[in-house]
């Protein structure tokens, strides 16, 4: 259990980086579509869903070291199986389409379009990539010399309270754990299985370990794309994100996600599986 605990932190980390931002780049605005299209675009949600996997494959191959190759492996290809950003994309934008309100889309649409929205969109995006997670870990190592004051740190902590985004990431890392650890006993041979019931309960005795994980993960990533913003400026942020439409905005954009990555990590049981079978990969024992 200790390498399936290796893995549902790994898939936590991961799923905290993706978290943190709930916005990326702006992309170009195209007055045809809807208010929702245009803030699914503008928000840079089409951008992070189509990166997605390639986040959760980089915390495989960076975090995963304590996994077997072959499992490793398969595992990459699982994942990126049922996180295809396709997919997520079309299923994300119909589900915000549905979500449609006129005044709180409207007061929404006015803040990604003003300069600190569409600034703060870009600091995220830049924030979100795979390839600075290098950047963002000796930045970490400057806190630790160096911290922020105090009144920075219950800033960043308001916005990730009220952006949803630590619930978003534990409810995800959870369903995710869950399906993984399914596919791994699955790949196993009939009598090194364990029980369902006991690997769920197995499971879900990691949930506090995770949430903590997910808490210093988030935290930091917040951190680390903020940086370079005045308290002013972020407080400005938090007053779009405490507002009605705000509070609109994040909560649709937190319940499609969650619905959308479910459904979609629902699935890495039998893909871990298949991929396990297909690489020749037989796990080692999960059991407690």
């Amino acid at each position: 259990m200790n390498r399936m605990r290796s893995l549902t932190l790994v898939l936590a980390l991961g799923i905290g980086i993706f978290a943190a931002p709930l916005a990326a780049a702006p992309t170009q605005q195209d007055p045809r579509m809807g208010a929702m299209e245009e803030i699914f675009f503008l928000s840079g949600l089409e951008s992070q869903l189509a990166s997605f996997s390639d986040v959760v494959d980089h915390s495989l191959v960076t975090q995963g070291q304590t996994l077997p190759q072959t499992e490793r492996e398969a595992l990459r290809r699982a994942m990126r199986r049922i996180f295809d950003g396709k997919a997520l994309r079309q299923d994300v934008r119909k589900g915000l389409i549905a979500r449609y309100d006129s005044e709180h889309s409207r007061a929404t649409l006015a803040w990604l379009r003003s300069p600190l929205g569409r600034q703060i969109t870009r600091l995220e995006e830049a924030a979100s990539k795979p390839e600075v997670m290098p950047q963002m870990a000796a930045y970490a190592q400057k806190l630790l010399q160096n911290p922020p004051p105090e009144s920075r740190l219950n800033l960043i902590q308001r916005l990730n309270e009220a952006s949803g985004a630590m619930g978003l990431a534990l409810d995800l890392g959870m369903t995710t754990a869950q399906s993984v650890a399914e596919g791994l006993n699955e790949a196993q041979p009939v009598d090194r299985r364990i029980p369902a019931e006991q690997l769920r309960a197995a499971i879900q005795q990691q949930r506090s370990a995770m949430e903590a994980q997910l808490r210093s993960s988030l935290h930091l990533s917040s951190l680390f794309a903020y940086r370079n913003l005045e308290d002013a400026q972020i407080e400005s942020y938090l007053t779009f994100i405490e507002s009605d439409a705000g509070r609109w905005y994040h909560s649709a954009v937190v319940a499609e996600l969650v619905a959308t990555l479910e459904r979609a990590a629902g699935g890495a049981g039998v893909a871990v599986a298949q991929e396990m079978r297909a690489g020749g990969a037989v796990p080692a024992s999960i059991a407690p």
